[in-house]
């Protein structure tokens, strides 16, 4: 305070400057800091990215806790109910995302998805983006799509029966076919 002979240290919890002693209240904000307080004049700091804190009286970063997986949380949130958001459907979102990431080729990825879910057996998933597990579609007919492969659909000219006989022609491998082996 002004006038006095000797400064006294800002405590932890507080942010300060030369006048004032506040207390730290990331419950009330939508930034995600603590206030370690320990010097004269000292101010919030920030939680490291892809982290969030709630906790008012914060004095370390380990107030600041890993955003979930399924969610995301933005290190330039404007509310306390932007801090902690539910992955967008499209998207995923690992521990501690910042920002979430577009749902990979021949995956989906619902609101909330944490880690890309492969396509169905017989579908595929011919863009990134996908939210619903039929993904693109069903493989058309004379198209297999395998669960390994749900990112590409494998064109073929024959198809294969239970006696390894090989059958040709594209009616063979049916819409949905996960396969070459022709359903029958």
């Amino acid at each position: 305070m002004t006038g006095q002979t000797s400064c006294k240290n800002c405590p932890a919890g507080h942010f300060c400057t030369d006048t004032t002693v506040t207390k730290c209240t990331p419950q009330d904000e939508g930034l995600n800091y603590y206030c370690a307080g320990g010097a004269v004049s000292v101010g919030k700091t920030s939680c490291a990215s892809g982290t969030y804190n709630y906790v008012d009286g914060s004095e370390s970063s380990s107030d600041c806790w890993t955003c979930p997986p399924g969610f995301f949380c933005p290190t330039d949130a404007s509310t306390v109910a932007e801090k902690v958001q539910t992955c967008t459907q499209g998207y995923f979102c690992h521990a501690g995302t910042v920002t979430p990431s577009i749902c990979l080729q021949g995956f989906y990825c619902p609101e909330g998805t944490a880690m890309p879910i492969p396509c169905q057996r017989g579908y595929y998933g011919g863009s990134e983006g996908l939210y619903v597990s039929t993904c693109t579609g069903p493989c058309e007919a004379g198209y297999y799509c395998s669960f390994e492969t749900s990112y590409e659909i494998y064109q073929t000219d024959h198809c294969i029966n239970s006696e390894n006989d090989y059958y040709y022609g594209s009616n063979l491998c049916i819409r949905g076919s996960i396969d070459s082996t022709p359903s029958t």
